[in-house]
């Protein structure tokens, strides 16, 4: 999974799947859209292009948050498989 998704014509940071301190910051999202949409505006919408925003999203964090363990964190998402997503909660959870 990225942490970026392209819905209703839109390009979206799954803010959800970040950590509690950058995901509920409403100003911190809004200063990384300002800065996507700047390095990105224009571009044709490809799955290239959401790997490159993906990455991009990642750095643009990690340069913000020099914090130990959140690089790898990030990186995790990555595998996260939304495939599986419509798994039972029980089952999902070994009951």
């Amino acid at each position: 999974m990225r942490v970026v998704a392209y819905e209703n014509g839109r390009l979206e940071v799954r803010y959800m799947w970040l950590p509690v301190f950058i995901g509920q910051n409403m100003a911190l999202m809004r200063e990384l859209e300002i800065a996507g949409a700047a390095k990105f505006q224009g571009c044709e919408m490809s799955e290239g292009l959401l790997d490159e925003v993906h990455e991009w999203v990642i750095g643009w964090l990690k340069n913000r948050f020099p914090i130990p363990g959140l690089s790898e964190y990030l990186a995790g998402i990555s595998h996260v498989n939304m495939e599986e997503q419509n798994v039972p909660v029980q089952q999902a959870a070994g009951r």
